[in-house]
C-alpha cells in the first residue's frame, strides 16, 4: 500500500516536527522595547531593549548592555511598544479600504454648469497620493492610541 520511500519521508517529517519545538525551547527568551529593573540593593534602572532569559535579564542603558542575574532582581516591568503595532494596523486598514473603494468605483459623477450628470474618471496618481496621505494620518492616530494604551506591566516578580 505505502512504498518504502513514502514511509521514509513521512518519518523524517514527523521527526522534524517533533525536534523543531524542542530546539526552540533551548533558548527561551522574552524581549521588550522598554523596561524597568528594580534590584534587591535598592537600585532602579530604566532602559530599552529588555531581554529576559530564565537566569538573567539584560537591558540597554545609554548604549551599553547591563546584565543582572534574576536572583538579584526584585521586579521587572516592561512596555510592549503598542504604538508602532497600532499604527501599522490603522495604516494598513486605511490603505486596504481605500484601494478597495478605488477598485469598486473608479468613476465619479458630477453635475456640470448645465445640470447634466457627467462621469469623471479619477486620476490614478492623484488617488494614490490621497491614499498615502490618509495612511500617514491613520498611522499617526494609531500610534497615538497605542502609546496612550501602552502601560507598564509587571513581567517578573521575585517573592
Amino acid at each position: 500500500m505505502f512504498t518504502k520511500q513514502y514511509l521514509t519521508r513521512l518519518t523524517v517529517m514527523l521527526i522534524t516536527l517533533l525536534m523543531v519545538p524542542a530546539m526552540n525551547a533551548q533558548n527561551i527568551s522574552q524581549k521588550y522595547p522598554k523596561g524597568k529593573i528594580y534590584l534587591a540593593n535598592g537600585m532602579n534602572l530604566e532602559g530599552k531593549n529588555l531581554r529576559m532569559t530564565p537566569e538573567s535579564v539584560t537591558v540597554e542603558i545609554m548604549g551599553q548592555d547591563q546584565t543582572f542575574m534574576l536572583t538579584d532582581v526584585i521586579q521587572i516591568m516592561a512596555k510592549q511598544d503598542k504604538g508602532k503595532r497600532f499604527g501599522k494596523i490603522c495604516a494598513g486598514s486605511c490603505v486596504g479600504i481605500s484601494l478597495l473603494s478605488l477598485l469598486a468605483g473608479p468613476e465619479v459623477t458630477e453635475t456640470d454648469a448645465y445640470g447634466n450628470q457627467v462621469v469623471v474618471e479619477q486620476d490614478a496618481v492623484q488617488s494614490m497620493i490621497g491614499v498615502v496621505i490618509w495612511a500617514g494620518i491613520s498611522y499617526g492616530v494609531g500610534y497615538l492610541a497605542g502609546t496612550i494604551a501602552d502601560d507598564w506591566e509587571i513581567v517578573y516578580l521575585n517573592r
